[in-house]
């Protein structure tokens, strides 16, 4: 099985720019780090029959001429559903994965998500994942809430055949996948999902949606009144599908509470290769992850808008 040191060491070899990143990540989270990188290897050692640290580098190589035109043009190379370029599917995800134990800004994302799942729940016991992806969001989940019904919704047939194949290695279930849409962008078929979920997990997906706040609209629809949602935004990150721009952390905070939410807590977590003092989150942010904590905003309530 690939290890951690070794996933070092070949960054080092062939991929300085990943490999201080990495060091970065380490430096500044510590031991907090090994069990998820023990566990993603372990599936990556499972699940690729490849060279997965050479796609790996290779992917993002592809992704760093992608952020390199964004950042000369100021535009994503996709601004419509139409216009997004198809990319081989197994790099993607496992680019998705090893970001989780090679980036800081990506691991800050399961950081909070673990956190926010495993809150003592005061709505209902039903959560809802949209665009599952690898599908270890969902066992990170299972593993919070055990007793929960959780329902997860993706329109790729290789995203179910994916999670399905990582939930078994972890022996995760029972976890619905669906392929299908959810009704993000559109207010038909959304009645029986009123109001029924007290959880929400809404992880790196807004920003490749052409109509983002009526997806946060809706989603504000099948909330319970007690519940909670786990939102992420990638601000200023270029990817084949990442349609919505999002510029700033300002817009995508004033985002989400023009769609009636109160926000419970909010973290900038910047994409860089050195790490940061704590206190100056918001004076290096460049491009990177919003992630935040939100429930139904009361009627007239100030909403907080400073960083936690």
């Amino acid at each position: 099985m690939l290890t951690f040191p070794e996933l070092e060491k070949w960054l080092q070899a062939h991929d300085r720019t990943s490999y201080y990143g990495l060091r970065t990540l380490r430096a500044m989270q510590g031991d907090k780090l090994l069990p998820f990188a023990s566990e993603i290897l372990g599936f990556v050692s499972h699940h690729y029959r490849g060279d997965a640290l050479a796609d790996y580098a290779k992917r993002v190589k592809d992704l760093r001429l992608l952020q390199a035109e964004f950042e000369k043009i100021g535009m994503y190379s996709a601004r419509s559903y139409a216009e997004v370029k198809p990319v081989d599917d197994e790099a993607y995800k496992l680019a998705l994965l090893l970001s989780f134990i090679c980036t800081n800004h990506r691991f800050e994302i399961l950081k909070e998500l673990k956190c926010f799942l495993n809150k003592t729940p005061s709505g209902a016991r039903r959560l809802l994942s949209i665009g599952y992806g690898t599908g270890y969001e969902l066992k990170l989940a299972k593993e919070a809430l055990p007793d929960w019904t959780i329902e997860a919704f993706d329109n790729s047939k290789e995203s179910f055949a994916y999670a399905s194949d990582l939930l078994g290695f972890f022996e995760c279930g029972p976890i619905t996948l669906r392929t299908e849409y959810f009704p993000l962008e559109m207010t038909e078929e959304l009645d029986p999902y009123r109001g029924v979920f007290g959880k929400i997990v809404i992880c790196e997906l807004l920003e490749h949606l052409e109509n983002p706040m009526k997806a946060l609209t809706n989603l504000r629809e099948v909330l319970d009144e007690k519940g909670q949602m786990f939102l992420t935004m990638a601000i200023n990150i270029a990817q084949e599908d990442h349609v919505f721009l999002y510029s700033s952390p300002q817009q995508a905070r004033e985002q989400v509470l023009a769609c009636g939410y109160r926000i419970v807590r909010e973290i900038l977590a910047p994409a860089v290769v050195l790490p940061f003092k704590e206190t100056d989150r918001e004076k290096i942010f460049r491009k990177g992850n919003y992630i935040c904590i939100v429930e139904k905003s009361i009627p007239e309530s100030i909403n907080p808008v400073g960083l936690l």
